[in-house]
């Protein structure tokens, strides 16, 4: 009897074995299947950017020695993401909400991001919004706002809700996936293979991994001695527009009536106009300290050399001007100058100095007439408030010269009218910031006004869905040109880029070749048009992109 007891008994045990077994291989494979539903579904929702960046390893990146790489890529980081769900079901609850938690935020923050510039987010980016003021976050929200977020993080969540009675696995998932993640960081840093698939979940990941607050704070420049103690006999004022496309500006041949005020300049022979040229970057955040400090953006640059080569204000400090940096844009520090490069700023103002409304460009240009009005030896950098998106907050009504503009500002479905509204903010701004500069269309003594814009725009023109930060080159043609009579001709024929203003501006300060830190681009004082050279322009992902339009 005790024989049949025991025989029955193992019977049993052996079947609860088999079905524990068959229900973990059920277990696994649903793990696996609804991780990958889920990764392809954010790859649709994201516009297919894997799968492109997969068609491009297969037709490109196999044919080299790094191919192997390219694939042990997106295995692990495949791998990764399946443990990412195992641990939001398994793991201790705690951990299961802060990982929940942790999706929602990265798939809201990361497809608003990628909808308004069809790229993810970067720590650049990051770092400017943590800086914005609660004003112009309350106005982002609204437009970077996407609804495939929504249905994301409602399927992640309800997964988590339907496990959530589960007991916690005893192979501590949660432990697994700090190994995996630190293991991704080392892959990240050590390994030469950098262009990283991954979900939005992963790209948020290495977003916060990127993070270098030394890098933003406690910036190394190189030091620039003093050239000299007399006070220059000329004043040199630097204006970086926002979002002014190079193309858009009668002075350049647009079919639209733009800029008379500058027409009328450059009748008087006081505009010398190199036409459209090539911003540094795509983004303001790096434009900005590009142009700053002359760093090229050629293939191969360390984009932190921004953080390190001297700024334009350290070479007028030493030649004895005295600096100005004023900010009609922000209140706070945003294009990639660091606290300490205040140190050789004489005088800083602001957005709050100049009433941050649509008028802040009019006031500034108010603000620079007047204190050069009898002096000399000033130097002058400005930030405008320009025309960044959505336009029409950049103009009154009254100034509507072209019509219909997308009604309710509805640019999604209405792209063929957002150029009429960029042109009458173009037109507004410019006509007034120059009209209140030189009111008497006459030179300004003793005065040179190097003038640009961070980038261009791509107006949705051929169907975008953004504005900038990407790698199409409307987002990189700006205006390039100098107000004020120089003292000899140059060739306006040269192909100018960002990366020519430094050394510009350094000839017009006579700062000698000796006493220079780095060997900088032409300036445009002696480039000629038998000079041309490939241009080049950083865009949202901090790659290099050769521009190619043939529009000069």
């Amino acid at each position: 009897m005790n024989g049949i007891l025991h025989k029955t008994h193992q019977r049993v045990m052996g079947e609860k074995t088999r079905s524990t077994h068959w229900q973990q291989i059920f277990d696994v494979s649903g793990l696996i299947l609804f991780s990958l539903c889920l990764y392809l579904l954010d790859d649709y929702l994201t516009g297919l950017m894997q799968a492109h960046h997969l068609a491009w390893m297969f037709r490109d990146e196999y044919r080299t020695d790094r191919s192997s790489l390219a694939v042990i890529t997106l295995l692990y980081l495949f791998i990764v993401w399946v443990i990412y769900c195992w641990a939001s079901f398994r793991s201790a609850k705690p951990v299961r909400i802060i990982l929940c938690a942790f999706f929602v935020l990265s798939v809201f923050i990361e497809y608003g991001y990628f909808s308004t510039f069809n790229r993810w987010m970067t720590s650049v980016d990051l770092w400017t919004a943590a800086l914005s003021p609660w004003s112009l976050w309350t106005e982002a929200i609204g437009m970077y706002f996407n609804k495939s977020a929504l249905l994301m993080a409602a399927i992640f969540t309800a997964a988590v809700a339907l496990n959530w009675r589960k007991p916690r696995s005893k192979a501590l998932p949660e432990v697994i996936l700090l190994v995996c993640l630190i293991g991704t960081w080392v892959y990240r840093t050590y390994l030469p293979f950098d262009r990283i698939v991954g979900s939005s979940v992963f790209q948020y990941t290495h977003l916060l991994e990127d993070i270098r607050p030394a890098d933003r704070l406690f910036g190394s420049r190189i030091d620039v001695p003093q050239i000299s103690t007399s006070r220059p006999a000329n004043n040199i004022i630097l204006v970086i527009d926002e979002s002014l496309r190079g193309d858009h500006l009668s002075i350049n041949g647009y079919g639209r009536d733009t800029t008379p005020t500058l027409q009328k300049l450059k009748d008087e022979g006081l505009v010398t106009n190199w036409g459209i040229a090539v911003s540094s970057a795509t983004c303001s955040v790096f434009s900005n300290p590009h142009i700053l400090t002359g760093v090229p953006s050629t293939p191969g640059t360390d984009n932190r050399l921004t953080s390190h080569w001297p700024t334009i204000f350290q070479y007028a400090r030493a030649m004895g001007y005295k600096t100005y940096y004023l900010d009609a844009q922000a209140n706070y520090l945003w294009n990639g100058l660091l606290t300490s490069d205040l140190t050789y700023v004489d005088v800083h103002m602001t957005t709050d100095d100049f009433t941050a409304t649509m008028h802040s460009d009019k006031n500034a240009a108010m603000y620079i007439r007047q204190l050069i009005t009898g002096s000399t030896g000033n130097f002058i950098v400005l930030n405008k408030m320009g025309m960044h998106i959505l336009y029409e907050n950049n103009y009154p009504p009254s100034e509507a010269h072209w019509l219909p503009t997308p009604p309710d500002r509805d640019y999604k479905h209405n792209p063929t009218l957002v150029i009429n509204a960029y042109d009458n903010a173009l037109h507004y701004n410019l006509e007034t910031f120059f009209q209140t500069l030189m009111p008497d269309l006459k030179e300004l003594p003793n005065t040179l006004i190097v003038y640009t814009s961070d980038h261009g725009d791509t107006l949705q023109e051929h169907g975008e869905t953004w504005s900038h930060c990407h790698n199409t080159d409307p987002e990189a043609m700006v205006p390039l040109f100098i107000v004020g009579k120089l003292d000899h001709s140059v060739d306006t024929g040269y192909s100018a880029s960002h990366v020519n203003i430094m050394p510009t501006i350094l000839d017009l300060m006579q700062v000698p070749e000796s006493k220079r830190s780095q060997t900088y681009a032409l300036s445009l004082l002696s480039a000629e048009a038998s000079l041309g050279e490939k241009r080049y322009f950083i865009d949202g992902d901090l790659q290099s992109v050769q521009y190619k339009s043939r529009s000069q």
